[in-house]
C-alpha cells in the first residue's frame, strides 16, 4: 500500500448503511490481526511508511462505548477492497508458510476476515460463500522420518496428521519432544498407551479413541460417525462443525487404498482440504504444477469438488466443542 492509498483510505468520510456493519466487523477482525503482527507497509519505493500496528490505529480505528470501530470501512466499497487487498498482499508476503499458500490460493475469494475464518464469496456480489478455519497447519505425511523406529512408512502416516490437525483445532496441546505433532501421536500410541504402531493405520477408530483418551482423559472428547453405526450425516452438518472453528477428519478414496482428509472449509464447489498426501488434483505428482505455482506433493488447503472422491461417505471424526 503506497502513500497515497493510505491518505486517501484515511480521509474517507464513513457514512456505511447498516447492512454492512456485520461485513465491517468482519474486515476488522483482521486488521485487529494485522495490529499484533510486526508486519510493514512499504511505500512503492521500499521506504517503510509504519509498521501496521500504527497504521490501523491511526487511520481505521476509533474507540466508543461498544469498543472499536473502522472510520472509513463501507463492505464492498472500493475503499473495503484497498484495506482487504492490502491486508491480503501482506499475508502473502510476510506470513507462515501455511498463511502465504492459503491466502494465494485463494485471494481472489477472500472477501472478508473474522477471528478464525477467512470468509470466502463473489467479489462481484459479495455474497458469502463459505469460510476456511485459519492457523490449521498443514503436515506432510512423507516426511515423518519413523521407519526405522515404529516400522511406519510415511505413506501410512495419514491418520496421524489428521488427527493432530483435530487437536490443532480444538487447542489441544499434543505433549512430547518431536517437533513433528503427528510424530507425537504415535509416540504416544505405543510409548504410553503399549499399543501396536499398526493401530496408527490399521485401527482407525481405535486409535483415535485410544490417543485422545491419553491426551485428555476421556475417549468421548471425539466424536466418529460411521456408516457401520447406521449414522447418517450430511454437508450442511459438516458445515456446521467447521463454522464452529472445528475441523473435520473425512475417509476418502484420493487413493485406491483409501485416504483420511481435514476439512478446513468450504465455498461454494467444494471442500477446502488439508491432505496430507499432496494434491490429488495433480494426482499427487511432484512434476505436476498447480496455476499457483505449487507442486503435486503440496496439500495444504488445497479444494476438492464436492461429490468428488467420496469424501465423508463412509466416516466423518471431529472433536467435541
Amino acid at each position: 500500500m503506497d502513500s497515497t492509498t493510505v491518505g486517501f483510505v484515511a480521509d474517507i468520510v464513513d457514512a456505511p448503511s447498516k447492512a454492512y456493519e456485520s461485513r465491517k466487523k468482519q474486515v476488522l477482525d483482521g486488521l485487529r490481526d494485522a495490529k499484533d503482527t510486526s508486519v510493514l507497509i512499504y511505500k512503492e519505493a521500499g521506504v517503510v511508511v509504519d509498521n501496521a500496528i500504527t497504521w490501523v490505529n491511526d487511520h481505521l480505528l476509533n474507540s466508543d462505548d461498544e469498543g472499536i470501530i473502522p472510520k472509513a470501512l463501507q463492505y464492498g466499497s472500493d475503499e473495503y477492497k484497498i484495506v482487504l487487498d492490502s491486508y491480503i498482499d501482506n499475508v502473502i508476503q510476510y506470513g507462515t508458510e501455511d498463511e502465504r499458500t492459503m491466502y494465494t490460493r485463494y485471494r481472489d475469494k477472500i472477501i472478508g476476515i473474522e477471528e478464525k475464518f477467512l470468509i470466502l464469496g463473489d467479489r462481484g456480489s459479495w455474497d458469502d460463500e463459505g469460510r476456511i478455519i485459519e492457523d490449521i497447519p498443514w503436515h506432510n505425511q512423507r516426511d515423518n522420518g519413523l521407519e526405522k523406529s515404529y516400522g511406519i512408512k510415511g505413506s501410512y502416516m495419514c491418520q496421524s496428521s489428521v488427527l493432530a490437525n483435530l487437536f490443532e483445532g480444538s487447542g489441544i496441546e499434543i505433549p512430547g519432544s518431536d517437533t513433528q505433532p503427528e510424530n507425537r501421536l504415535l509416540k504416544i500410541l505405543v510409548d504410553d498407551a503399549k499399543k501396536p504402531a499398526s493401530d496408527a493405520y490399521k485401527q482407525q477408530i481405535a486409535y483415535y479413541k485410544t490417543v485422545v483418551k491419553e491426551i485428555t482423559g476421556n475417549d468421548s472428547n471425539i466424536i466418529i460417525n460411521h456408516v457401520d453405526y447406521r449414522q447418517t450425516w450430511n454437508d450442511n452438518s459438516t458445515k456446521e462443525i467447521i463454522n464452529s472453528g472445528r475441523p473435520v477428519a473425512v475417509g476418502s478414496k484420493t487413493t485406491e487404498s483409501g485416504h483420511v482428509l481435514t476439512l478446513i472449509g468450504y465455498d461454494k464447489t467444494g471442500w477446502i482440504v488439508n491432505d496430507s498426501y499432496g494434491n490429488k488434483n495433480l494426482n499427487y505428482s511432484k512434476s505436476k504444477i498447480d496455476s499457483y505455482g505449487y507442486n503435486g506433493h503440496n496439500g495444504s488447503a488445497v479444494h476438492y469438488n464436492y461429490g468428488q472422491y467420496d469424501i465423508q461417505k463412509k466416516w466423518r471424526a471431529y472433536m467435541k466443542d
